[in-house]
């Protein structure tokens, strides 16, 4: 027949699929965990060995095994320990660590559930995480909680070898810098950062204390703290002076300085670059005797930044001696793809 019957007449019974799919269809639920953290992928707690944790943690899964099979709920209460199996001798090879439903109402079988699989590639020359090279094909009916690189002769798994999707700075290395998730996954923003229905992006990082700025050089604003992060897109000890995008899109970028009190004429600057080095805003106030902590700059603009992409906030002064900055703020939201 064309038309299913509506949920829900007094006088129907329904399958376990309808549910699903009605909550799916209805807005209710979205493919993804939770929450950040729920799934983790870590070294094991008890040592490093050919094996990775994975947190407890809620998700959904949507079944894609059929058409308008709808969404899992997922749960795992304690941490659990996956095997990676054992590493090529001589290449380095791209694993992906899946949670994978299996309903054998729908594809047959005797197995059901939920279960977390390790979905081995091809060892392959030249394969990191950033490039992905000889990675499987994601099953169906799963999603995808982190890439491993097993490295040639491998004898145990470290953070800096896994690639957690929502945590883009795991380990060392992390999810690829260069790599958009969406690109992978195929999936929308929100869901591919483990995020819920309207969640956006969004950073404001600041510069607590006072920042000594030398004469006559463009010196990075070191902001050392932040008001709000929701997707790493900051790092108050690396690189404190940029922004990074987790998500691929337009953003809406804002930057605010102040000076020190001083009473010499100066010229004073406040420049918002790009990945590359370009100058994409800047402003300057020519020498004026006196002017002191109301000597401030404000940018914002709306820019494009791709997966791993970033700005930077830079501060100019030529007083002939440092210089005190005693604010700084500089805040990105994703406003759109």
């Amino acid at each position: 027949m064309a038309l299913w019957t509506p949920e829900f007449l007094q006088t129907q019974k329904y399958s376990a699929a309808r549910a699903r799919l009605m909550m799916a269809q209805a807005g209710i639920i979205q493919e993804g965990i939770f929450d950040l953290g729920d799934f983790a992928v870590t070294q094991r707690g008890a040592g490093a060995n050919m094996s990775v944790d994975i947190a407890a943690g809620s998700a959904w899964i949507k079944g894609d095994d059929t058409a308008r099979q709808g969404h899992y709920h997922v749960v795992n209460d304690a941490t659990v320990n996956v095997a990676i199996p054992a590493a090529h001798a001589t290449l380095p090879r791209l694993d992906q660590v899946v949670l994978r439903i299996y309903d054998s109402t729908v594809i047959g079988g005797g197995k059901d559930g939920v279960f977390i699989e390790v979905v081995s590639g091809t060892a392959t020359v030249g394969a990191t995480l950033a490039n992905r090279t000889g990675a499987a094909a994601l099953p169906s009916s799963a999603i995808k909680l982190a890439d491993v690189i097993v490295a040639a002769a491998d004898a145990s798994i470290t953070n800096a070898e896994i690639g957690n999707l929502r945590r883009p700075r795991a380990g060392q290395t992390g999810y690829p810098a260069a790599v958009s998730p969406l690109s992978v996954t195929g999936a929308p923003a929100a869901y591919a950062m483990g995020r819920p229905a309207g969640f956006v992006p969004a950073v404001s990082a600041i510069r607590s204390g006072s920042q000594s700025v030398a004469g006559s050089t463009q010196v990075s604003v070191l902001l050392n703290a932040e008001e709000y992060d929701l997707l790493e897109m900051h790092d108050n000890a690396v690189n404190p002076e940029r922004l990074t995008a987790k998500v691929p899109g337009i953003y809406a970028i804002s930057a605010h300085t102040g000076w020190a009190v001083n009473s010499a004429g100066a010229s004073r600057t406040m420049t918002i670059r790009d990945l590359n080095g370009n100058v994409i805003q800047f402003s300057g106030h020519a020498p004026v005797a006196g002017w002191g902590h109301n000597y401030a700059h404000d940018h914002s603009l709306d820019w494009y930044m791709g997966y791993g992409d970033f700005v930077d906030l830079r501060v100019f002064q030529d007083i002939g001696g440092p210089l005190n900055l005693e604010e700084g703020r500089f805040a990105a939201r994703w406003i759109g793809p």
